[in-house]
Parts: structure tokens; C-alpha cells; sequence
């Protein structure tokens, strides 16, 4: 379904979340007693974000298995890039985008060795000091 949206709409982007309900919810009595903790402050609130909340019912492998997929998903399917990202990692983003799909086709995220890649690239330019905000669009 990815593949044929992002055919149609080339400019299309995908963002996933893991399902996390919210008080009002109808399961988030249900999600409370499988363990959820319930925010209790604005603080708490602030820090209740699905995309790095470990959530109780799942465990480590399985939370870092729907990471990777997220991960792969939005490399192999993002946008066509606007704005502040630099055009290094916009390239080699365009470059692994194929190996992203195909580990999505082929449902494989063992040895994620081209999220290795886009950290270690990230970590090389925070040690040289180049800023990832090299290029801004503007109207």
C-alpha cells in the first residue's frame, strides 16, 4: 500500500506511531491495567510521547523490532526532503531508500546496518562540527 501511495503522490510522507491510547480512549482503562502509567502532571505529559515510550505489554525485542520498521519505513518512503536537512543525508538516504524497501518487502531488519550507517554519519558530523541545518528553502 506504501509503494503504490508513494507512486501516485511522490511528495507523500509517512510517519508511524505505536498504538498508544489516551484517557478518553475507549482501551485506556485496559492499557492502565496492562501496566501504562497514566501522566500525572504537565511535566509527565510532556515526556508521553508513543515514539519512545516502552509500553508494557511489549517487550525489548519486539519494541526495538517496530523501531527498526518504523525506521525503515520512513527512509524508504519519506518525502522529498524540504528545508533543513543537509544534503549529504539526503543523499545517502536517496542511496539506501531501495535497501529500505526491500527489508521491508522482505520483512528482514536483522543486522540494520544502514540505520548504522545514517547514526554513524550523524555522530561523525557532531564530532567535526558541522551543522545539519546546511541548507534552508526559503519562499
Amino acid at each position: 500500500m506504501l509503494r503504490d501511495i508513494k507512486r501516485r503522490y511522490p511528495t507523500t510522507e509517512f510517519h508511524s506511531n505505536i498504538y498508544t491510547p489516551y484517557p478518553g480512549a475507549p482501551n485506556f482503562r485496559q492499557a492502565i491495567t496492562m501496566g501504562l502509567r497514566e501522566p500525572q502532571t504537565l511535566e509527565d505529559w510532556a515526556a508521553f510521547y508513543p515514539k519512545f515510550q516502552k509500553l508494557p505489554w511489549l517487550d525489548d525485542s519486539t519494541h526495538q523490532r517496530i523501531q527498526r520498521i518504523r525506521e525503515y519505513i520512513r527512509i524508504g518512503f519519506g518525502a522529498a526532503p524540504v528545508g533543513r536537512r543537509s544534503r549529504a543525508r539526503q543523499a545517502v538516504v536517496r542511496m539506501l531508500a531501495p535497501a529500505a524497501r526491500l527489508r521491508l518487502r522482505r520483512n528482514q531488519y536483522a543486522v540494520p546496518m544502514e540505520l548504522w550507517l545514517l547514526k554513524s554519519l550523524s555522530h561523525i558530523r557532531s564530532a567535526v562540527g558541522l551543522s545539519i541545518r546546511t541548507h534552508v528553502v526559503r519562499p
